[in-house]
Formats: structure tokens, sequence, C-alpha cells
């Protein structure tokens, strides 16, 4: 978010963590990559296999697995294209998590307008 002021209050259950983050100034997406890699130890678990390429400033990133209850970590992430990109590639290739296990949306692109 811009700043701490455009956060919202909004009710999760309990087994759901958010965290907003005030760029401030801040490059978008910066913030968002250095806590989900903090967060997670790649160390902790097998490599993965690299995620397919997608072409950003052509294509939407969108994709939307459903969580599959008792089956560990489900991440779901949301924002610029190439911040978003970076993520999931972290996330499946790095960290070794399923790539059903990862929705992401870059649905906005820095300095472009996509086309559905």
């Amino acid at each position: 978010m811009p700043t701490a002021a455009d956060f919202l209050d909004i009710a999760f259950p309990a087994n759901v963590e958010v965290r907003w983050h005030a760029r401030n100034g801040a490059g978008h997406g910066g913030l968002m990559d250095a806590d989900v890699r903090n967060f997670l130890v790649s160390a902790a678990c097998l490599r993965g296999e690299e995620p397919e390429e997608v072409d950003i400033d052509g294509a939407l990133l969108w994709e939307t697995p459903e969580a599959t209850p008792g089956h560990g970590l489900y991440a779901w992430l949301a924002g610029e294209a190439a911040a978003i990109r970076g993520l999931r590639r972290y996330l499946v290739r790095d960290v070794g998590m399923d790539r059903n296990a990862v929705a992401f949306m870059g649905y906005w692109r820095m300095g472009q307008v996509l086309a559905a």
C-alpha cells in the first residue's frame, strides 16, 4: 500500500495471516518480496521445478489453484506482475512449494496497460 493510512480493517479467520506493507516511497513489491523470503527459508524445503515462463509484457500473470487442507503451505500473491513473477519463482523453484499451492495474480505492470 502507498502508506499505512491505506490499510483496511478486515477480519480474517484465525488460521489466516495477512501482512500489510506501507511502501512510503519504496519500490513496488520490494517490501513484500523481502517479507516472503524472510518468512520462508528455502533450506527447509526440497528444491522444486522451474515454473513455466510467463511473458508479463503480453499476458496476464494469473493462476488461482484451490488450497488443499492439510497439505502444507498455500500462498496467495497479488500485485505488480514482475514482483509476483519473482516471488512465484522463488516459492516454486527455490522453496520447493507445489506450484498448485501458489495462487498468483500479476494484475498490473509498471508503466503498461495489459489487455485482458
